[in-house]
């Protein structure tokens, strides 16, 4: 384990106001600089596996993780001299600009945390995941929308008769978030077809992402849904995979909701299979039927995204939402920084909303190319994720 990290740089006053980790204690923030010297050099001892590192880019963009694991992460072991289990921070990164031309992004602040030793016991990761979604998603469910967007609770529908439009939106995210430009640009006539096509039946459904798998996303929208309905899709990001499980409870389908052989690849009691089991129950009852689906980058076929390292992701959402939104002005911001915090510091699973996409992918993929050699493969992948997860 690397024990400690050698920073050339002056230090900073530390106020942990500025700050908003959970859980966590700001204890040596270094401003980065090409200065070599005895008085520049900042050495900080690594003692425990949660401690967690803050480095600040010269771009404005950020990336928190493992102090353990520091030079794993950036892909940087062997590149600088160990000094008694000592690993020396660079001053700058190596990234490839849009034409392939290799650049040096400079780090322009490096923040070092341990965990604070609090009465807090459980999965303080889910707790965390929680807080976000709060936030993102403080009243989800299924809503009709006005030809203005604005949302209201779709409640008891009874007229059927014509094809609803249903928008689903990605990770992290809500109508507004995903869909709520399509009314920015009028003049491209976009949300105006929409409206002048569909009508009063524009639903969309906001729900859970990270504490919730799309089985259970599912479940919800199938139990809001009107009976008899022709619903035609348009998702984005993991939306896509909510998508894809609802399209199976189609009526038009030769066979509707899930196969005895999906569900005998979740153990009997699993979470996973009582989800299967009551969305087969719900899409004989709802009689829904899919007509049209539309995809915008969803993982679909798989995504290496998550496949061994949540804090990447995390990370990725991070900047993403400092960028859009103004960083410290966004409260979501906020919540995401603490989450990431808490995974970097434990290294934890997100099992329900994240962690199982490939899983889901995996097993949906065995009824539509049910040759022997797929279905090995995705009995391997079942258990290596399953593996994982018993980590």
């Amino acid at each position: 384990m690397l024990r400690k990290l050698i920073i050339n740089g002056s230090e900073n006053d530390i106020t942990n106001d500025n700050f908003p980790f959970e859980g966590f204690e700001l204890v040596k923030s270094v401003t980065v600089s090409n200065t070599r010297s005895l008085g520049s050099r900042k050495e900080i001892e690594v003692h425990n596996e949660d401690d967690i590192v803050e480095i600040k880019f010269e771009d404005s963009s950020t990336w928190i993780g493992n102090a353990t694991e520091f030079q794993e992460i950036f892909n940087l072991t062997g590149k600088r001299g160990m000094d008694e289990d000592g690993f020396e921070v660079p001053t700058a990164l190596q990234t490839t600009s849009d034409r392939n031309i290799i650049e040096d992004l400079a780090i322009n602040v490096f923040n070092f945390f341990k965990k604070k030793q609090t009465a807090i016991v459980g999965n303080a990761v889910h707790e965390l995941a929680q807080k976000v979604e709060d936030k993102v998603q403080p009243q989800p469910g299924l809503f009709l929308l006005d030809n203005a967007m604005r949302k209201k609770i779709a409640g008891t529908i009874t007229e059927v008769n014509k094809p609803f439009l249903l928008f689903i939106h990605g990770t992290n995210s809500n109508t507004e978030g995903a869909f709520g430009a399509l009314t920015d640009n009028r003049q491209y006539g976009l949300w105006n077809y929409i409206t002048s096509t569909y009508g009063d039946n524009i639903l969309t459904f906001d729900h859970k992402t990270f504490t919730q798998s799309p089985l259970q996303n599912v479940v919800g929208l199938l139990q809001q849904l009107p009976s008899n309905c022709t619903l035609h899709l348009i998702t984005h990001s993991r939306g896509g995979l909510v998508g894809d499980v609802l399209s199976r409870c189609s009526s038009s389908n030769t066979n509707v909701g899930f196969s005895e052989l999906e569900m005998n690849l979740f153990a009997d009691g699993s979470e996973h299979k009582k989800n299967m089991a009551e969305i087969n129950a719900l899409s004989k009852k709802k009689n829904i039927t899919v007509s049209k689906f539309i995809r915008v980058a969803s993982p679909s076929m798989g995504t290496s995204l998550l496949a061994d390292r949540l804090d990447h992701y995390l990370n990725t959402i991070l900047n993403f939402i400092g960028i859009s939104t103004g960083i410290a002005a966004n409260p979501v911001y906020a919540g995401v920084k603490s989450l990431l915090a808490e995974v970097a510091a434990t290294k934890s699973k997100l099992s329900n909303g994240l962690e199982h996409l490939n899983l889901l992918v995996t097993a949906a993929r065995i009824s539509k190319q049910p040759k022997a050699k797929i279905l090995i493969k995705a009995l391997e992948k079942l258990n290596e994720l399953l593996n994982k997860e018993n980590v």
